[in-house]
């Protein structure tokens, strides 16, 4: 427990003198689970209470034991309420914007999150992830940037980008298979350095963050693009805990092969902000542009879901690529606030997409038999995008929903945890958890900067385009917020979505805008209309578990698998198509003139899915070559010192589309974490063919094999000549190892 935090615990002999009383108090937010007033969260016995703007009560109890809450769908228990634990402020916040409102619940959260923001920053000026977590993390520190740090802490939030730079590159957090690229979202850092620059209108700034994320930029480009979807490969941003939103068939290879909604619409969202800076500064922005085009187009060709109104998690799958249906809640925000959906469908998404009473899950349905974290689990700071995203829609039920799970986690804790289990709202039972976790604190605090006064950054200046439900109107101040040479205090009255009148200085102006060159103290009085927000639906659901993975297996022509306790049919793919809708476990398939590859889902009376099955090939072995590698030995060792690259001839039997991988191995270190993942760029007959990825497959495993991504192409039959090589694309996050040992090549013809 940090000194300069005060939380008393506050013992009674009985319980019935330990519940706080809470005054009479408009309700904000009204549930089957909790209750939010202007003053405090009322959750069965347990109560949360704002005494004052800077302390707060609550006599919340977790009800489990560390770990103790692995697949339960049940509803939150009645827990007793035993003690009453009280924050206080403890620090001087002048320094920074002081907020007051109607709501002193708020007023108290947003004084403990600045608390818990300054708590967070280490000795160098740089923030830390959270209290268990004192490293510097590329995709935490960034999506808090982005959230509300850039705007009152840009000067922390440079050192802290700064931070995770090597080389001149941005830092991929370590990660599966050995992070990059299999681990791709490190991009996350070019939105939070356009972000400080909107906010700062550094132009030395910006010089130095475009040539980092270009150079980045351009090594995802070569490695990471799919040419086929116009897609990026990788995992799912921030959800780097592989078997907690993977099926367990999924290794590293195929993870680096999948393309996830949030990381396709991180990589959109830094295209076009290379566009945006490359303009400002007076360079070409047409190649940008017409990446972010692709992205875009591929994520919406790809990934939309139309019968379900939101996106798909990720395409999955082998040679052959299908769409898990589950909804991902970073994504779809994401894909809401950086405009990859278009505006009709926006509003679709916040109301098809599924959350709970507690707040937006990261996954749904949940994965069975996985214990919290990121399954099952809400995180404040994805509940915080989805916020913005309602902020920006203007949809009214989800923007006070997102508000109110924010804040009856963070007042009933007294701190803003990493997580909470989604079917329970109990921040114990998740596999690990934070206090003070810097993204929960950053979301905490985009509540009163995004959503109530409705803040947006541009290198022009400053947008102010409040949204406050109906339930939370009234006046609210911000003062002494400073936005570059100047100091605002800014006064938000009323409820609604339109602005009926705008002042500055008392002076009615045109707009809510305050230019980037404004200089000295100004007061900004916006007005709304009052007016309620035509309504709009949300799906509420309790966190569903879906049927567990088959494990499908092919003998001959006949494919079966396991029967599902929980399935009342089976669904048969073929290339990511479905062939077969049945009830037994076994289904006769036909054999072709190349490979084909079957999958099987189990589907609950509810129809919800599991996620496919392993793939299992169909192929006559004709349609597979193998090709042992040249030399003395048998395998071929490749590092970056003495064997930088590997050639050799093979000869193709017939004019086809060939899938080509490698048998490898890769012992430098454990699948899901470290930084040693091998690259190297394929080459045939001396054109570059993509990127060929070795991850990690465990420490020491040097006689654990298994193949590479393939890579689909056009081959015309005879002789030909394969290259890898290692060039500056190949450049890994560790920079010293990245060494595999080869066996075999493999070809495969894929049917036409």
């Amino acid at each position: 427990m940090a000194p300069s935090r005060m939380i008393v615990v506050l013992d009674f002999l009985l319980a019935a003198c330990c519940t706080i009383p809470l005054e009479a108090g408009d309700t904000l937010f009204h549930s089957t689970a909790y209750t939010v007033t202007r003053n405090g969260v009322v959750e069965g016995r347990y109560e949360a209470r704002a005494v004052s703007g800077a302390e707060l009560q609550s006599t919340y109890k977790s009800a489990y034991g560390r770990l103790n809450n692995r697949t339960t769908t049940d509803a939150s228990p009645d827990r007793v309420a035993d003690s009453v634990r009280v924050w206080k402020q403890s620090r001087d916040l002048s320094r920074h914007p002081k907020y007051t409102s109607p709501e002193m619940l708020g007023n108290a959260l947003y004084a403990l999150s600045l608390e818990e923001m300054e708590l967070d920053v280490r000795a160098d000026g740089a923030f830390i992830a959270g209290e268990m977590w004192p490293g510097v993390w590329t995709r935490d520190v960034s999506y808090s940037i982005l959230l509300s740090l850039a705007a009152i802490a840009p000067d922390a939030s440079k050192t802290t980008l700064m931070a995770k730079v090597k080389d001149g590159k941005i830092i991929q957090d370590t990660g599966t298979g050995g992070s990059w690229p299999v681990s791709s979202d490190r991009m996350v850092w070019a939105i939070a350095a356009w972000e400080v620059y909107c906010v700062t209108g550094d132009k030395t700034w910006l010089a130095q963050a475009y040539k980092i994320i270009l150079r980045s930029a351009q090594d995802d480009l070569l490695t990471l693009r799919d040419p086929e979807t116009g897609l990026f490969c990788g995992e799912s941003s921030f959800l780097d805990w592989r078997e907690q939103t993977y099926p367990r068939w999924m290794d590293p290879k195929d993870i680096y092969r999948s393309k996830n909604l949030g990381t396709n619409a991180v990589h959109y969202e830094t295209w076009r902000i290379l566009a945006r800076m490359s303009a400002a500064l007076g360079h070409a922005t047409t190649p940008y542009d017409r990446t972010a085009d692709g992205i875009r187009r591929g994520m919406n060709t790809r990934l939309w879901q139309e019968a379900k109104g939101y996106y798909g998690q990720y395409l999955y799958g082998r040679n052959a690529m299908s769409l898990s249906s589950r909804a991902e809640g970073l994504g779809e925000a994401l894909s809401i606030l950086f405009d990859v959906a278009p505006a009709s469908k926006q509003k679709s998404i916040l109301s098809h997409m599924p959350v709970t009473v507690y707040g937006v899950p990261c996954i749904d349905p949940q994965i069975p038999n996985i214990p919290p974290y990121h399954n099952n689990a809400v995180w404040p700071f994805v509940e915080a995008f989805r916020g913005w995203a309602s902020a920006k829609t203007r949809h009214a039920a989800s923007a006070a929903h997102s508000i109110a799970a924010i804040w009856r986690a963070s007042a009933l804790y007294l701190t803003n945890k990493e997580n909470l289990v989604a079917a329970t709202g109990d921040f114990k039972g998740t596999e690990i958890n934070s206090n003070r976790q810097l993204w929960s604190v950053a979301g905490n605090l985009a509540v009163v900067y995004r959503m109530l006064f409705g803040m947006s950054f541009a290198p022009e200046g400053l947008r102010l385009a409040p949204f406050v439900p109906k339930e939370f109107g009234g006046e609210r101040t911000l003062e002494n917020f400073r936005y570059r040479n100047s100091i605002l205090a800014i006064i938000v009255r009323g409820s609604g979505s339109r602005i009926a009148s705008v002042t500055m200085d008392g002076r009615r102006i045109s707009r809510a805008f305050v230019s980037g060159s404004i200089s000295g103290t100004h007061r900004i009085v916006i007005t709304l209309d009052d007016k309620s927000v035509a309504s709009a639906p949300l799906n509420i659901v309790k966190a569903v578990f879906a049927p567990e993975t088959p494990i499908a297996s092919l003998s001959g022509s006949l494919l079966t698998w396991n029967r599902i306790g929980s399935a009342s049919a089976y669904r048969v793919y073929k290339d990511g198509r479905r062939a077969a809708e049945i009830r037994d476990t076994c289904f006769t398939v036909r054999p072709e003139e190349g490979a084909s590859e079957y999958q099987v889902e189990a589907v609950d009376a509810a129809s919800i899915a599991s996620f496919l099955s392993e793939p299992r090939v169909v192929v006559p072995e004709r349609a597979i070559a193998r090709y042992p590698v040249a030399g003395d030995s048998l395998f071929v060792r490749l590092d970056i010192n003495t064997s930088r690259t590997f050639a050799q001839t093979f000869t193709v039997p017939e004019n086809g589309t060939y899938a080509i991988d490698f048998l490898y191995a890769n012992g430098n270190g454990p699948i899901n974490t470290d930084n040693k993942c091998a690259l190297r760029t394929l080459a045939i007959d001396a054109a570059r063919a993509g990127t060929i990825v070795m991850p990690q497959r465990g420490v020491d495993a040097w006689n654990d094999w298994g193949y590479t991504n393939p890579i689909r192409l056009k081959l015309g039959k005879g002789a030909h000549r394969l290259a890898l090589d290692y060039r500056p694309s190949d450049e890994n996050m560790n920079g010293t190892a990245n060494t595999a040992l080869i066996r075999e090549i493999r070809l495969t013809r894929l049917v036409p």
